[in-house]
This record gives structure tokens, sequence and C-alpha cells, in this order.
């Protein structure tokens, strides 16, 4: 049986995620999807969305997802 994370220790994972990835978590913009869906229609992978939004590779396969704008696949990891 798996343990619930403390608060403390929920804190602590989540400041150690944002000193990588500093906008985890929050949530996203119309503006920030609007960008999103640009640049992932031009070509641009999930590696280097990533980066540019300061999210989670998970986060932005999640964010397509949601927004319908792919399937999860391994093509879409490259730059």
């Amino acid at each position: 049986m798996q343990q619930q994370e403390s608060s403390s220790e929920y804190r602590d994972r989540l400041v150690e995620i944002r000193s990588k990835y500093t906008n985890a978590y929050f949530p996203w913009t119309i503006d920030s999807d609007a960008q999103l869906i640009s640049m992932h229609q031009s070509g641009i992978g999930v590696l280097k969305l990533a980066s540019h939004f300061c999210r989670q590779p998970s986060a932005i396969r999640s964010r397509l997802e949601k927004l319908r704008l792919e399937s999860i696949t391994s093509e879409t990891e490259a730059g």
C-alpha cells in the first residue's frame, strides 16, 4: 500500500521540480496554448517545446493530448 505524501514532502518535491521547470504545475494561459499549438504544428518536438515553455516533457505531451493535437508517439520526442 502506498503512503500519501505529506504536505511538506509535496512542497519539497514541487520546489525541486520548479528549480528545473519554472512553469511546472502553473495553469496554462490562452496565449501559451496558442503558442504551443503554433509551434507544434510547425513541427517543433516535445523536448524543444518543454525547454521553451519551461515545463516537463510529460506536461507538454499531456497538454497536446488535452488539446487533441497529438497521440503519444516516440516521433514527437525529437528536436
